[in-house]
């Protein structure tokens, strides 16, 4: 499966092999990442867990990082957990554990090569200013961004 440039790879739910689509914001705050999903079918868990919190939006996971993706899994199946959905993209793979009872949420555990990034966003906010040094770039929106002579205040 192709989404965009991604190769989307793996997609399952209930560890079946299933098709899901979904819309993310993602934004940094300090050392923290925090995901906005936005469910585009009525297949993934993020669309199960808004139905059953009556369409309000809610915290639905937490996400940790492991250095051994399999033996992270393997360690979790052994407490009897099992992916709620999983799946992966631009060599990272991303698994769903049905945590919630043990832990209070469900925990997602995730790994990715190390060279690994996010693809471009498809629009940031507040919109970067353009770089005039090369027509037609838009400024990466990490780079440190000087203030507009209308922005002093």
């Amino acid at each position: 499966m192709r989404l965009g440039d991604l190769d989307v790879v793996d997609l399952a739910i209930d560890e079946r092999p299933a098709e899901y689509a979904m819309r993310m914001a993602i934004t940094s705050w300090g050392p923290m990442e925090i995901e906005l999903i936005q469910p585009l079918d009525d297949r993934s868990i993020y669309a199960q867990s808004l139905r059953s919190n009556g369409g309000k939006p809610h915290v639905h996971h937490l996400h940790c990082t492991a250095a051994d993706y399999d033996a992270a899994l393997a360690e979790f199946r052994g407490r009897g957990h099992r992916a709620l959905m999983s799946g992966g993209f631009r060599g990272a793979r991303f698994s769903y554990l049905s945590t919630a009872d043990e832990l209070g949420t469900i925990l997602e555990v995730g790994h990715h090569p190390q060279e690994w990034s996010f693809p471009p966003p498809d629009a940031v906010y507040p919109r970067p200013p353009s770089d005039t040094s090369q027509p037609g770039r838009v400024a990466d929106p990490t780079e440190e961004r000087m203030p507009d002579a209308e922005q002093h205040g």
